[in-house]
């Protein structure tokens, strides 16, 4: 406890699991100032030859990257957590994520890049069944109105 930091273990990434690399990553910055410490320590040092460690601004790359994803992470856990996901859920859900993912002047080049990749491929990959997923969504009593959907839409 003398860098007071949770008493956490560290996570690993599975391709699987849709949200572990943004947990092992989160969870990775939450005890970096331990893991730090544990790489520069004398006895480390003299034990291993090689040791690897990331430099300040890959630092901060993960915690853009860290800050940027929730509302990934937010959207997959919606569906998954339903014990029967419907298919009219999808364009709100789908509409929301892609105004999450618009640039702000705030952002870092990182989260823009990151962003933008998110956006463009959800704008792409949605394309084709936009009219499906609003019919879906309109025939949903949970959705009375479709604040998601356009005017001209």
């Amino acid at each position: 406890m003398l860098l007071n930091l949770p008493c956490h273990k560290l996570k690993i990434g599975m391709v699987t699991r849709c949200n572990s690399m943004l947990d092992m990553l989160d969870r990775f910055l939450e005890q970096q100032p331990s893991i730090t410490a544990t790489l520069l320590s004398p006895e480390i040092r003299r034990s291993e030859k090689d040791l690897c460690t990331l430099a300040g601004a890959e630092i901060m790359e993960t915690e853009d990257i860290v800050k940027a994803l929730p509302p990934m992470k937010a959207a997959t856990l919606a569906l998954s957590g339903e014990s029967s996901a419907t298919l009219s859920v999808i364009a709100p859900l789908h509409a929301q994520l892609l105004e999450e993912m618009r640039q702000t002047t705030s952002d870092s080049a990182v989260i823009k890049e990151l962003k933008s990749a998110v956006h463009n491929n959800l704008r792409f990959r949605y394309a084709n069944l936009k009219e499906k997923l609003h019919v879906a969504s309109a025939l949903d009593l949970c959705f009375k109105t479709l604040p998601f959907i356009s005017d001209k839409d």
